[in-house]
């Protein structure tokens, strides 16, 4: 495992290293981000390989699972840093969706990786709060992590590497089961925590690509073995507000929003609608969630609406998504309503793009 990543430090001495995930990825909790267990595991390969030059893309987003990075691996990270080093941790975010879909969504974005960069290597993260222990000690699976490991054991070359397990038994070793002397909210690890963390990976790391032989030249993967998922989200993809039709009303911003994105488009009055014609089996927004947001419908081919909040009070991104339907040409449409919510300044409807599959 990791070959191609050892052949590059010891070849080229040169590596791109990108992470994707959710909050404890994106490094919530930390004094900085460089004492994040991503922002560690950065400084580590830097002292590490001092002659090498690195490249770091962190693309995760807090509360965000892989139904929503199989959307955006592309655009957000493959596209923007060409890693040669991929650090995929979604396994809490996931916990509680259906295996199905969980399975669906990583071996797409494992295949995405292989297809886009066949020289590419894996690292699969899982990550552990109080509350999957909990679940644990009462018999239950945790079916996201059964899904991950299941998609790392299928198409093979995935290293899967469980900081979560050395932070649990941190907590029960060492602070007597309170999860707060590491963590901030029996979740996101506070620094010491994310020390543990990145050096239960650092020490992997190390045992990995210290003792591997680097192979003569790059091995390729990109010959794939046939799709496992009974859903094929390859296809899942962002399109641009701009490709849609809408009413009056919608302005396109050219500025981040949530630190997110480089544009998005925004309604504030109630009533203005936009639609779009796309091919595949679903569709949705990868949106804003701000504290002027309000309520929107929206609908698939003229059939019946469905009602969603943007509303939140701190900012967040997240998305909405229409369930599976026949493959073809369809019709998406949104339209944005009166209501306010509760603690809501405004009836806005903030989007960076659509998402499609």
């Amino acid at each position: 495992m990791l070959e191609n990543t050892v052949y590059r430090l010891k070849h080229d001495k040169k590596l791109s290293v990108g992470f994707i995930g959710g909050s404890v990825t994106e490094g919530c909790g930390a004094s900085s981000p460089k004492t994040s267990w991503a922002g560690r595991t950065c400084d580590w390969f830097t002292k590490t390989y001092p002659d090498t030059e690195f490249k770091f893309e962190n693309a995760a987003i807090g509360g965000t699972g892989s139904m929503l990075g199989v959307y955006r691996i592309e655009h957000e990270l493959l596209d923007k840093s060409d890693p040669d080093l991929v650090f995929v941790e979604f396994a809490i975010n996931d916990w509680g969706w259906p295996y199905d879909g969980i399975f669906s969504d990583m071996e797409a974005i494992v295949r995405k990786i292989r297809t886009r960069k066949p020289t590419a290597d894996i690292i699969f993260i899982y990550t552990a709060t109080l509350y999957t222990t909990q679940s644990l000690v009462t018999g239950c699976e945790i079916e996201s992590r059964s899904a991950h490991s299941a998609v790392a054991h299928y198409y093979g070359d995935i290293l899967s590497v469980d900081i979560g397990e050395v932070l649990r038994n941190s907590v029960y070793l060492n602070a007597g089961g309170d999860w707060l002397k590491y963590t901030h909210d029996n979740v996101h690890p506070n620094d010491e925590g994310y020390r543990i963390c990145a050096d239960a990976l650092t020490a992997q790391l190390d045992k990995y690509l210290s003792a591997a032989e680097a192979p003569a030249e790059l091995v390729s993967r990109g010959k794939l073995p046939p799709r496992l998922a009974k859903f094929d989200r390859t296809e899942a993809r962002m399109i641009d507000p701009s490709e849609a039709v809408m009413s009056d009303g919608w302005t396109i911003i050219n500025e981040p929003i949530c630190g997110k994105g480089t544009h998005y488009i925004r309604a504030d009055k109630p009533g203005a609608w936009i639609e779009l014609r796309f091919t595949g089996r679903r569709a949705g927004i990868y949106q804003a969630m701000t504290n002027s947001s309000g309520y929107y419908a929206y609908s698939m081919d003229d059939g019946p609406e469905k009602k969603d909040c943007s509303y939140s009070r701190d900012g967040q991104i997240s998305m909405c998504m229409t369930n599976e339907i026949e493959y073809g040409e369809h019709v998406f449409r949104l339209r944005v309503l009166e209501d306010i919510p509760e603690g809501s300044s405004g009836t806005s409807l903030n989007f960076i793009s659509f998402i499609v599959s």
